[in-house]
């Protein structure tokens, strides 16, 4: 017999204002530092597993892409590891997380049922 998740996500899609330094979330960068990428095409994948209305959401997830960040900082302006990494913080992941801290989903549960993936290694 086949179980089936009763559980619902809803992807909290990231308006590209939020931060300076969005980039598309969709293109992929290499295993590795993809996980972000993945995961947010994972939930897209399970129709049966998503709601469109956050109010009735078990889940919200948050498809932020700090790692295709980092490279485009430290790629396109030629930053050393440690300063493209803080760059990506400040000027990305933090506005990022204060924005979904704003959003009315998140006073539900106190944003306990928020979540993402990080795949930073680095």
């Amino acid at each position: 017999q086949q179980r089936v998740l009763e559980r619902r996500f809803f992807i909290l899609d990231i308006p590209p204002d939020v931060s300076p330094l969005s980039v598309s979330c969709e293109e992929d960068i290499g295993f590795q530092y993809s996980m972000e990428i993945y995961f947010t095409e994972f939930l897209h994948w399970q129709p049966s597993w998503r709601t469109y209305d956050w109010r009735v959401a078990d889940f919200i997830w948050i498809p932020q892409c700090a790692s295709k960040v980092y490279w485009h900082i430290k790629e396109d302006l030629k930053l050393e590891h440690e300063a493209a990494l803080a760059k990506a913080d400040i000027d990305y992941l933090r506005p990022v997380v204060e924005w979904a801290r704003r959003h009315p989903a998140h006073a539900r549960f106190h944003g306990a049922n928020f979540f993402t993936v990080y795949s930073m290694d680095l």
